[in-house]
C-alpha cells in the first residue's frame, strides 16, 4: 500500500501550482484546491482497494449447483451412459473402455477408478500444488466442465467449486458425479498402514454437501480407498474390525453402508490385505460396480474370489478351486449386455462371466 500511495500523496503536493500559505489564497484558490486534494485522495484510495482485491480470492459464487447441473445435463449423451473401465496411464492419458482419453489443457493426475454412469471426474495440474477439477463424459460429444478447483499442501487438500463451496480434508477421491473428502482419525485399521477415516464430506453436482460417519465406530471404521463408484451405487466400504483378527489365522472382513440411510447392506465379506507392508493394504482389496442388475461387490481373499450382492446381503465364493498361487488382482468390468465379468490373475488370468448369473444358481 505504502508503495503506491507514497509517490501519489508526493504529487498531490508537488503537481500542484504554488498558491502560497491558506492565508494568501483567495476563496476560489482554496476551494480549487481542495477539490484536486481530493480528487488525488480518491485516486488512492481506489488504487489500494483494486489492489487488495486482485489479491483476495473471488467471494462469489460463478455458478448456482442448479446452474452446474443443468451444464453437465445438457452436456450428457444417452449413448454414453455405459459403465466404464477406467486406467490412468503415466503419460497422463485415461483408457476408458478401450478408448484414449486426454486434456487439452494437461496430464490428467487422477482421475474417478470407477463410473457406472459414463461420467468421471478428473484433475488437471496447474502448478505443482494445484488443480482444475472437471467433470466430463469421456465416450460422449461435448467438452469437459470445470467444476472447481484443488491445492494440495502439508498432506492436505482444500476444494473450492464453481459454486462457492469451500472443502478442507486430508485426502480426496473422485467419483463419476462428485468428489468425495477424507478426515482421517490419526489411527491405523486393524493394526495395518491404512488410515482409519473419521467423517467423509460427499460433494455431489448439484446438491449439498453431506457428511457420512460410520454407523457403529466401535465396529466398523469406513476405508480410506474407496474402489467403487460410490455415486452410482450409494454405498462405501467398511472395515469390520469387531468379525477380524484371529489367534493363528487372521481373518479381515468388510461392509457396505448406503450413504443416504446410514445402514449395513452387505457384512462379513472376507478378504485380505495385500501383504509386503504397503502404504495401503486395503487398496484394491474389495471392488464394486453398478449394472441394471444391481450393484456387486467382490473381495480378494487371496486363496478365494468373493462376491456379494448389495440389494440382499448374499455373499458366495465365486471361484469353484483355491487358487494355489494366490490372486493378485481382481476386478469387475463392464461386459456385452450390461453385465459384469469378474477379471482375476492368479497364476493367469482368469474371467468368471455374468456375475449376476452367479446368484441365479
Amino acid at each position: 500500500m505504502f508503495r503506491l500511495a507514497f509517490p501519489i500523496m508526493f504529487l498531490m503536493f508537488s503537481a500542484f501550482p504554488s498558491f502560497g500559505t491558506s492565508a494568501d489564497l483567495s476563496p476560489e484558490e482554496r476551494q480549487l484546491l481542495e477539490m484536486l486534494q481530493q480528487k488525488l485522495l480518491n485516486s488512492v484510495q481506489h488504487a489500494n482497494a483494486s489492489m487488495h482485491h486482485e489479491k483476495e480470492p473471488e467471494a462469489s459464487a460463478r455458478l448456482s449447483e442448479a446452474q452446474l447441473l443443468q451444464l453437465i445435463s445438457d452436456a450428457r449423451s444417452e449413448k454414453a451412459a455405459v459403465p466404464l473401465r477406467i486406467t490412468l496411464s503415466r503419460d497422463g492419458t485415461a483408457n476408458i473402455n478401450g478408448t484414449i482419453f486426454s486434456d487439452y489443457e494437461g496430464k490428467i493426475a487422477q482421475i474417478s477408478t470407477s463410473s457406472s454412469n459414463g461420467d468421471v471426474v478428473y484433475l488437471v495440474p496447474t502448478s505443482e500444488t494445484a488443480y482444475t477439477v472437471k467433470w466430463a463424459q469421456p465416450l460422449g460429444e461435448h467438452d469437459p466442465i470445470v467444476v472447481g478447483t484443488l491445492e494440495r499442501f502439508r498432506n492436505q487438500v482444500r476444494f473450492s467449486s464453481m459454486t462457492g463451496k469451500k472443502i478442507n480434508a486430508d485426502a480426496v477421491l473422485l467419483g463419476s458425479d462428485g468428489l468425495l473428502f477424507l478426515r482421517y482419525s490419526g489411527h491405523i485399521i486393524g493394526q495395518k498402514s491404512e488410515p482409519e477415516v473419521s467423517e467423509i464430506f460427499i460433494y455431489e453436482f448439484g446438491k449439498k454437501i453431506i457428511s457420512v460417519r460410520s454407523p457403529d465406530p466401535d465396529k466398523y471404521e469406513i476405508i480410506s480407498h474407496q474402489d467403487g463408484d460410490v455415486f452410482g451405487s450409494r454405498l462405501v466400504a467398511l472395515y469390520n474390525q469387531k468379525a477380524s483378527g484371529g489367534l493363528f489365522i487372521e481373518s479381515h472382513y468388510a461392509a457396505m453402508m448406503n450413504i443416504d440411510t446410514g445402514k449395513i447392506v452387505v457384512d462379513m465379506l472376507p478378504f485380505s490385505p495385500e501383504p509386503g507392508g504397503v502404504a495401503f493394504p486395503f487398496s484394491g482389496r474389495v471392488v464394486w460396480k453398478t449394472t441394471r442388475d444391481g450393484t456387486f461387490i467382490a473381495s480378494n481373499n487371496i486363496m478365494d474370489i468373493y462376491v456379494a450382492r448389495a440389494k440382499d446381503g448374499k455373499i458366495i465364493k465365486a471361484n469353484k478351486e483355491k487358487s494355489l498361487y494366490g490372486y493378485s488382482y481382481i476386478d469387475l468390468r463392464p461386459a456385452e449386455n450390461d453385465r459384469l465379468d469378474l477379471f482375476a490373475i492368479g497364476f493367469g488370468p482368469e474371467t468368471i462371466k455374468n456375475v449376476a448369473g452367479l446368484f441365479e444358481k
